[in-house]
């Protein structure tokens, strides 16, 4: 802290499943320094074990919590379903802070960034190229090289037939309902905007049905996404709050909405609401150095042309009902699917779910 008073930038590392990553940045006058913090984070990484101690410290008050909070329990339970009690998925717990070892996660740390030949550098922002060319050259090129790398599929498997299950946890009079549904698809660009338009079409349907209408809910959300890795597959999210006593009837008011999405019948104004709404956020995202960050750095990651970004509303104009009927069918199968339900303990068994396809408990 001390070394970087009165400057603006800043490093950081990550590691997940797929990817490890390196990051910088700051104000175009400190752009070297945010460069050479990149350099040390993959270089010169430090075990603090006083930083160790404060965390494992802080995590374990924050464990506490979560285990009083009937939603971080229902999100558990949830999770572990979903991930069929994946070793990988085990949710936070006492037991599992338990097996840390830092000295170990410093090893794999430090051999996770020995080797920077197999990373690609995007960088964006308000800076002159023949004046960062030298600090590409120095810190990026003075990172070791060597061989790349893949990653493996470490077998996560979801659910394949329809689950529901039930938490009874709290007093509150309210209860969370969550539904995810899996299967396979493509990854592209098309069906990556086919879903998106999708799902927020049915966020705002759903908003007037379930809230409006029926006056039964605190709030929806409608979410998927698409993974290329590490192998194609789609999940997508249906998202509610409400009384207790209406989880049966907003469940299948649902469903009732998304079977009428799957048959075409669609408002077109909907859609044209939808694109409208996309064509806004994209004027407000070219602005922004993050987006064309993310942008830039998802081409190279999936072997896309870059300049695909810049083709974005034609894909959108090209939309049709039938495509999201079509994209209904495919992202919301009625057959593979999980649904939980997060009860207050004095209404635990009060919801059974509406009639469906095979149940599995």
């Amino acid at each position: 802290r001390k070394a970087l008073a009165g400057k603006i930038a800043f490093a950081g590392a990550g590691l997940s499943e797929l990817q490890e990553s390196l990051s910088a940045g700051g104000s175009p006058r400190d752009l070297e320094t945010a460069f050479q913090l990149l350099y040390l984070r993959a270089t010169a990484p430090r075990l603090d074990e006083e930083a160790v101690t404060a965390f494992m410290q802080k995590t374990e008050s924050l464990i506490e919590n979560r285990l009083a909070s009937p939603a971080a329990v229902f999100q558990d339970r949830f999770g572990e379903i979903v991930s069929q009690g994946h070793p990988r998925r085990r949710p936070l717990s006492p037991e599992l802070l338990a097996e840390i070892d830092p000295q170990k996660a410093f090893e794999i740390y430090r051999q996770r960034f020995a080797r920077a030949g197999d990373f690609t550098f995007v960088l964006v922002g308000n800076f002159d190229l023949e004046t960062v060319r030298p600090l590409v050259e120095t810190y990026l090129g003075g990172l070791p090289g060597g061989e790349g790398e893949r990653f493996r599929d470490i077998g996560l498997e979801r659910p394949r037939d329809v689950v529901r299950f039930e938490v009874a946890r709290g007093l509150e009079p309210k209860a969370f309902v969550r539904l995810a549904f899996f299967g396979d698809a493509e990854w592209s660009r098309i069906n990556n905007l086919r879903l998106s338009t999708l799902t927020r079409m049915l966020r705002e349907r759903l908003r007037e049905v379930l809230r409006e209408d029926k006056g039964g809910t605190y709030g929806v959300s409608v979410g998927g996404s698409i993974s290329k890795w590490p192998r194609e597959r789609f999940t997508t999210n249906l998202v509610f709050g409400c009384a207790p006593e209406n989880v049966s009837e907003l469940v299948e008011a649902a469903f009732s909405e998304i079977r009428a999405y799957k048959a075409g019948e669609i408002d077109p104004q909907t859609l044209e609401d939808a694109k409208e709404t996309s064509r806004r956020a994209r004027q407000v995202n070219l602005e922004e150095n993050g987006f064309w960050l993310r942008s830039l750095a998802a081409a190279y990651t999936y072997g896309l042309d870059p300049r695909d970004v810049l083709t974005f509303e034609d894909r959108l104009d090209a939309l049709t009902l039938e495509d999201i009927a079509a994209a209904a069918r495919e992202f919301f199968p009625e057959d593979r699917y999980v649904q939980g339900v997060l009860l207050p303990e004095e209404a635990g068994g009060q919801a059974p779910p509406p009639a469906s396809s095979t149940e599995q408990e």
